[in-house]
């Protein structure tokens, strides 16, 4: 797809046009101003860190290719034999977070500035603050995730006769539940379908304060972030697929 790249510098840029801003809200605006301010804050700077997660999709899907072949050299076939039970499914789930946790890698730097651009937005609407402050911490929560070994998790549930799983696979899949859960919860009080996008429900949550001009840039968050979502999909559902063949687990 072809855009200007706004990318890292243009977070940067953002960074030093709002970042005082939105640090603080005693700046004495009545709250529509403030509103306003901060819609735009988050518009533009979302669209900017989307735009620098589209420049490295590539790259991305390029490290998941490599964490499928490394893990596929490791233990290949370890899998074959194995009951397709609840344990399977679980070891499952696990390889496939690990795998979207490759992609999320490769936007680190630029969303650790956006954190640091949108980390004192305060909107009239405290709901609508608490989902983009939960959104924050849920995304640098990720980036911190530390995955485990798969193969060293699937290789103990074989040693010990499928049985049961390594605590290694439960604590993380605990922990991914739990950084999941931080935005479900501020939706539920929404009364927000949990699956429903948070990027979709914030936009919709903006719209009494967008202005004329912030329309537009609403409408192409919301493309690219649809589309970005579809290709990061695209990617980890294929790594997983062709993981699960060399694994023998197809």
């Amino acid at each position: 797809m072809r855009r200007v790249m706004w990318g890292v510098v243009g977070l940067v840029a953002l960074a030093l046009t709002f970042g005082l801003a939105v640090g603080s809200n005693g700046s004495g605006q009545r709250p529509e101003a403030s509103d306003r301010g901060f819609t735009e804050a988050y518009l533009r700077s979302r669209f900017a860190l989307e735009q620098a997660r589209d420049a490295r999709l590539a790259a991305s899907e390029r490290a998941v290719g490599r964490l499928v072949a490394d893990l596929s050299t490791e233990c290949p076939g370890i899998m074959t034999g194995a009951p397709r039970d609840e344990e399977f499914a679980t070891l499952a789930r696990e390889r496939l977070v690990i795998l979207a946790l490759a992609v999320l890698r490769f936007s680190t730097g630029p969303s650790t500035t956006y954190a640091h651009i949108l980390g004192g937005v305060h909107w009239s609407n405290g709901q609508l603050t608490r989902l983009v402050h939960a959104w924050l911490g849920e995304e640098a929560a990720n980036s911190k995730l530390v995955a485990p070994d798969p193969c060293v998790d699937m290789g103990a549930w074989a040693r010990n006769g499928y049985h049961r799983l390594s605590p290694s696979t439960t604590r993380f899949l605990e922990r991914s539940d739990a950084i999941d859960n931080i935005t479900r919860a501020e939706k539920r009080r929404l009364r927000v379908p949990p699956a429903t996008k948070t990027g979709k429900v914030v936009l919709e949550l903006l719209e009494p304060y967008e202005a004329p001009k912030d329309v537009v840039l609403a409408r192409r968050v919301k493309r690219l972030e649809a589309w970005l979502f579809a290709s990061n999909l695209a990617i980890v559902a294929r790594g997983a697929s062709e993981l699960s063949r060399a694994l023998g687990a197809s």
